[in-house]
């Protein structure tokens, strides 16, 4: 919940959409699966057990593990996406938020180009 309230907390009303959403989450599955999602080294098994929680799709995991790993991870959004792929409204993927493939691709994409620019960007 602290994620969302820094995340969100000057967008009042999708901070309240969040939280109600993450409020009626049993804070030790929020522990376990959280704990879970972070001690796997596969950045499938991270996104997918954190999506195991409700409200948390492709944009929420990206910022949770941003905040976590920020050296590591980056946020996942249509304007990112769009930058990074080259897309727009018409072309993009409709289902990029709920299909873990689209974040794969992103942190694969941002890892590329962070190699080949020798920025020193981390993400694995």
């Amino acid at each position: 919940m602290k994620i969302v309230e820094r995340k969100f907390g000057g967008l009042k009303g999708r901070k309240r959409l969040f939280l109600n959403i993450i409020n009626p989450l049993d804070e030790s599955d929020i522990k376990r699966i959280s704990r879970d999602a972070l001690n796997s080294v596969d950045e499938r098994v991270r996104i997918e057990s954190l999506r195991k929680l409700k409200g948390v799709k492709n944009t929420l995991s990206s910022v949770i593990l941003t905040f976590l790993d920020p050296e590591n991870y980056g946020g996942f959004d249509i304007h990112s996406y769009d930058e990074l792929f080259e897309t727009n409204s018409k072309t993009r993927p409709k289902n990029m938020f709920t299909d873990t493939k689209y974040f794969l691709e992103f942190l694969s994409e941002i890892k590329t180009g962070c190699q080949e620019t020798g920025s020193g960007g981390k993400i694995h």
